[in-house]
């Protein structure tokens, strides 16, 4: 199964070795440089954005026609005052697949709410900050945090998700979907804590899980750690790293590696997210045996004028190393519009291909999403 692979890895590895990589997860951050907590309440990314990215970076760099000066004074503040900012991610997504069995709710053809998150941040020291994100599922992320530490760090503490690999905004990305960190069942119970000495920006954090997880049954704890070393030279920004997850119980035991990268260059955005994972289960037979896996997931983006995304996507999985046939791969083509700079529309086209030992399935749809977002 190792060969299959071979050519998108290589590429890849190309891009990474020709373009010096962004200093920041995901796409946004990518293109602008910058570390998650620049734009986001949350240091590891995702969930609520700051006023500054409400007030100015939204309205004046993402949509297609930004908003003058004079115009954004009017618009309602995330910040209500001192203490207290609140925020909404809204997400419903039109699909259509000529494979009944991966539509939603079994339908080829569906509106689905994917998302509908409110946010409330409570600061009452500008060094600490108390955070909910509540939604309509049964998964939320509720933590205080405390930037007290040198080096820029923090401690926090709560129920989130862990800082591991690339955030992506779109959980269906193999390193996020097939790693039990999209919703629900991504968010853990425990401590984590960050620095950013310089260049560097590290992250560790100890779980418990919770009762969405799916693999873990809480009876030992799960460790979590990421590195993230950042440059730029010139126009070009480079970001690389690597993350690791080790959780322990009397059922599972798992190993995670993985290695991130970004590269920006002008319009231009590259990110790639690789994981390595040996599961051990003594579920069914009573007896300890092991599975090795990879998956991986790429993007490349290019914005060819404020406000629109153009991008393509490359996932891959392998789930057993060791026998020739379950592989997976996506192609994902697709395009970000931002209408507004609290409104965009993401339609795409996903091409998919599962093989195993007795078929080969294959399947194409069509998704629109429909985010909206302050």
């Amino acid at each position: 199964m190792m060969s299959r692979p071979i050519l998108p890895v290589a590429i890849g590895l190309s891009i990474l070795s020709l373009i010096p990589v962004a200093r920041a997860t995901p796409r946004l951050a990518a293109q602008y440089g910058q570390d998650c907590q620049l734009c986001h309440a949350n240091p590891s990314g995702g969930g609520m954005r700051n006023s500054y990215v409400t007030e100015f970076i939204g309205p004046a760099e993402l949509p297609l026609h930004p908003l003058p000066a004079h115009e954004r004074a009017r618009w309602p503040k995330a910040r209500l005052n001192d203490f207290i900012t609140v925020g909404t991610d809204l997400r419903l997504l039109y699909l259509a697949s000529d494979n009944a069995r991966t539509a939603v709710g079994a339908l080829d053809n569906s509106f689905f709410q994917m998302q509908a998150d409110f946010y409330v941040a409570f600061e009452p020291d500008p060094q600490f900050l108390l955070y909910l994100d509540r939604g309509t599922g049964a998964d939320y992320e509720v933590f205080a945090l405390a930037r007290l530490l040198p080096a820029h760090g923090y401690v926090k503490g709560g129920r989130f998700v862990p800082d591991l690999g690339w955030r992506w905004d779109d959980h269906n990305h193999y390193t996020r979907e097939r790693l039990d960190l999209d919703y629900p069942g991504a968010t853990e119970t425990g401590i984590e804590v960050g620095l950013s000495p310089g260049p560097l920006t590290l992250t560790g954090g100890v779980f418990n899980g919770n009762g969405n997880a799916r693999f873990d049954d809480n009876s030992q704890k799960m460790y979590v750690g990421k590195a993230l070393a950042r440059w730029r030279m010139g126009s070009v920004q480079t970001a690389l790293g690597g993350s690791t997850r080790w959780n322990s119980g009397p059922l599972v035991r798992e190993r995670l590696w993985g290695i991130q990268g970004q590269a920006s260059w002008r319009q231009f955005a590259y990110l790639a997210d690789l994981f390595g994972r040996r599961m051990a289960s003594d579920a069914d037979t009573g007896r300890r045996g092991r599975t090795w896996s990879w998956v991986m997931s790429q993007e490349l983006d290019v914005r060819p004028r404020q406000g629109l995304d153009l991008y393509v996507g490359y996932d891959f999985l392998d789930p057993d190393l060791d026998h020739e046939n379950g592989t997976q791969y996506r192609i994902s083509v697709g395009s970000r519009i931002y209408l507004r700079h609290f409104l965009k529309v993401e339609p795409l086209v996903r091409f998919e291909r599962e093989t195993t030992a007795q078929s080969v399935t294959d399947d194409t749809r069509v998704e629109i999403l429909f985010h909206a977002f302050y």
